[in-house]
């Protein structure tokens, strides 16, 4: 075993064992790359499954703020593709595949590297699936305030600094602890404009803070952090103090904290506290200053969670249908759990998404049937239940709720009535003391047993049923484990969901595991299908997907993904589009996919609309070279010239952006202004051959011939570089490398080069074929 195999299998249990700690339930998949060269070479020659990936240069290699972008753009997904509207040069300067990958909405991406030795580099690429949503929300749309990235840089970053060795000897549990302590003193520090100012370090205060009970209660309260210049603009005060109180007042604080809830919150910077209040302009918060908001939320007794604020909206038509409402509301993300010193990212305390999955994994079928397909009256009978279930949980006693259908409930406690206490139903939808009820039915031994309709039909159940092989843990106690064996009973597997909640506050959510792992399984597979092509089976499996779980809005995702490659499926893939944006209305992937459909649909506006949905949920500079395409398809050139303008803006090494805006601009037949943004980005991109004979073209239309001839034969350089290495090439690839062998074979006066043009016109030509074929 050579060096670099060592290095990888030690790496890739390193990460293993620190992601196993936030999140034992995530899977990690490690690819490694070697490159050898100087950074500073020109004519470095970047390895395949680079270009394959999409990376065209290795700056990235020297500068962190390089590894940062191109670690976004690895999960940034380019849904349109565009048309080369130029007569003889075809505008897709990009790889065919690179706008026809698939889509796998449940994965995060990751590349880093080690040097390990002088010019000689070994990259991992790592590919994460089943973190919850939460965690993939935020290391995709505001990667700053994801630990579980962070925790990923700080790994690479040691090995550089320390070694791989000493690395290895470090207590991980230790060691995220450390990062974690770090990371939320930054990132509060960074919401407060005062990123890198060490003399403000909260989270050893918050630990304090935590610990603290008042008047015999544990903290259960929230504090929201916000940057002081913008306070008075976005903090509506409820109560305002005269003096500011400084974080070391621990009890002071403590006592405050007793006056929050929901909806009034404690305000306060990274210095001190200002009074009580909420959030107003909520529009403007989000237009200029999002990001300079964090909340954070104590929940008990050394237990709290640091948490985003997302702004969002909805519209609805006003009474005479000509005007609109808008509402603008915000809700927490969770960034990172803390509890008694450890860090998470996993949610064993109590998800409503994790409960929710599982609820609708079991009974979305049997609900569907009953309030025939009525899916305002499913979604508010599953809200019920994790209603009932939140209230349970708060109470911090440990207990078991089981539910089931009615006719299995009847059943099953007429059966088991020996060992419980059967009761009068109770309906919890009409009770408006439920609370008060689930409080005192929670407090006793056995299980609370109801039904999905919300009826309570017993309470301290005693389960029995009967034991798998290989399946319980006698670390996990009782209550768990007795939930495990009732529902392998008879009739019950597979028509339940039981929650088990420890006096910990640990949460355990049964069958939700073994269904979760097939629908990874199914993901996998179906990933697997698409990038070979075979969409037919990949549909397959996506139903077979759908069946596990009717309400995930990533599977119908990944069927209009699908159906768009099929002939004949854009309605169904529309359809399918329509079904995820109506699970998850603020899924910008699925209004992005949904705008590829209404294109190829040739429903240009609303194609434009859904871009501008998606834009607001989350910008990108591919999304807005998009919008641009689409604007230009309306011959609205000038929002189309402003949509390509704010691509550049947001990324100013886009390239696409550029080479659409000189495309607009040889549309128009302004030929000097597309020559002015051609020029300087060929400066900093000396190997594109597309830029060249772009520049060749222009050239050609301003009728310099002799400057038009050098850069096509700049291009076709280029070119030939480009066609001897093995990587997939696409169709506008040969295209445009045939058009430039016709310019020049037609220019040509030495016999040598006539021949070798013509050559590489024949080259294309097959090469077309076999892409065709």
């Amino acid at each position: 075993m050579n060096e670099a195999e060592n290095i990888q299998i030690e790496i890739q249990g390193l990460i293993k064992n620190y992601i196993q700690t936030l999140n034992p339930i995530v899977n990690l998949t490690v690819e490694t790359i070697e490159f050898t060269g100087k950074v500073s070479e020109k004519d470095i020659v970047i390895p395949d499954r680079l270009i394959e990936l999409n990376i065209n240069n290795i700056s990235f290699l020297e500068k962190q703020e390089e590894l940062h972008n191109l670690n976004n753009k690895l999960n940034e997904a380019t849904l349109i593709e565009s048309d080369g509207v130029l007569k003889q040069i075809q505008l897709d300067n990009s790889d065919d595949k690179e706008n026809n990958s698939f889509t796998n909405f449940e994965k995060l991406n990751y590349l880093n590297y080690l040097e390990i030795e002088e010019d000689k580099y070994l990259l991992f690429y790592l590919t994460f699936t089943d973190f919850e949503d939460d965690t993939k929300e935020v290391f995709l749309n505001i990667p700053h305030f994801s630990f579980f990235r962070y925790v990923l840089g700080c790994i690479f970053k040691k090995c550089k600094d320390l070694g791989l060795n000493k690395l290895l000897e470090q207590n991980i549990d230790d060691s995220i602890s450390s990062m974690g302590r770090d990371f939320i003193n930054n990132l509060i520090n960074r919401v407060c404009n005062e990123e890198g100012n060490e003399n403000h370090n909260l989270y050893d205060e918050l630990n304090v803070i935590s610990t603290l009970n008042y008047e015999g209660q544990s903290i259960s309260a929230k504090l929201l952090l916000i940057d002081e210049k913008i306070i008075e603009k976005h903090v509506r005060f409820v109560i305002k103090f005269d003096d500011v109180i400084a974080y070391k007042e621990h009890r002071k604080i403590r006592k405050l904290l007793e006056m929050t809830d929901d909806s009034i919150y404690l305000i306060g910077d990274n210095k001190h506290i200002y009074g009580l209040g909420n959030l107003r302009d909520l529009y403007n918060l989000k237009l200029k200053s999002i990001n300079k908001v964090l909340l954070i939320d104590f929940l008990g007794k050394f237990e709290y969670k640091v948490k985003e604020i997302k702004i969002i909206h909805n519209i609805k038509d006003g009474k005479t249908k000509m005007d609109e409402i808008v509402h603008w509301f915000y809700k927490e993300n969770n960034v990172l759990s803390v509890k008694h010193g450890k860090m998470e990212l996993v949610e064993n305390t109590f998800s409503e998404i994790r409960l929710k999955k599982s609820l609708q994994n079991i009974f979305y079928e049997y609900l569907s049937e009953k309030e025939n397909k009525d899916t305002v009256k499913i979604d508010n009978k599953i809200t019920n239940i994790i209603e009932v279930v939140k209230c349970a949980y708060s109470q911090k006693h440990g207990t078991i709720i089981v539910i089931t259908t009615p006719e299995i409930a009847e059943t099953e406690v007429e059966r088991l009535k020996e060992q419980s206490i059967k009761i009068n139903v109770i309906d919890t939808k009409e009770s408006s003391y439920f609370r008060q009820v689930v409080e005192k039915i929670t407090n006793i031994d056995g299980a609370l047993y109801m039904d999905i309709d919300g009826h309570v039909h017993a309470i301290g159940v005693i389960l029995d049923g009967y034991a798998k092989i290989g399946e319980g843990d006698s670390s996990r106690g009782a209550r768990y484990n007795s939930a495990l064996r009732y529902k392998n009973g008879d009739g019950i597997e597979g028509n339940c969901v039981i929650v088990v909640i420890s006096e910990d506050g640990m949460i355990d959510i049964i069958p939700e595991s073994e269904i979760e792992k097939q629908i990874s399984e199914l993901a996998k597979q179906i990933s697997t299908l698409y990038d070979e092509g075979k969409f037919e089976e990949a549909l397959e499996l996506v139903t077979v997907l759908q069946d596990l779980n009717p309400r995930r809005p990533e599977t119908f995702l990944s069927k209009a993904r699908i159906l768009v490659n099929i002939d004949g499926k854009l309605e169904d893939s529309l359809k399918a589009a329509n079904c995820a944006i109506q699970l998850k209305e603020d899924s910008e992937q699925a209004h992005y996919l949904r705008s590829l459909i209404y294109i190829k649909l040739d429903k240009i506006e609303n194609a434009v609309d859904d871009l501008k949905k998606g834009i607001e949920i989350k910008p990108t500079a591919a999304s807005y070279t998009n919008l641009g395409d689409a604007l230009v398809k309306l011959k609205s050139n000038e929002d189309a010239m402003d949509a390509y303008n704010n691509a550049i803006k947001l990324d100013e090494k886009y390239i696409r952006g550029y080479v659409r805006k000189v495309n607009l601009y040889i549309e128009q037949g302004e030929y000097e202004k597309a020559l002015e943004v051609v020029k300087p980005i060929i400066g900093n991109r000396e190997h594109d051959s597309f830029l060249y004979a772009m520049q060749g073209f222009i050239y050609k239309k301003l009728n310099k011939d002799e400057e038009s001839i050098d850069s096509y034969r700049k291009a076709f350089k280029e070119y030939k570089n480009s066609s001897n290495n093995l990587t997939y090439k696409s169709t506008a690839f040969y295209n445009n490398f045939k058009i430039v062998c016709k310019k020049l074979l037609d220019s040509a006066s030495i016999e040598g080069e006539k021949i070798e043009y013509q050559e590489w016109i024949e080259k294309c030509d097959q090469k077309l074929i076999n892409n065709n074929s």
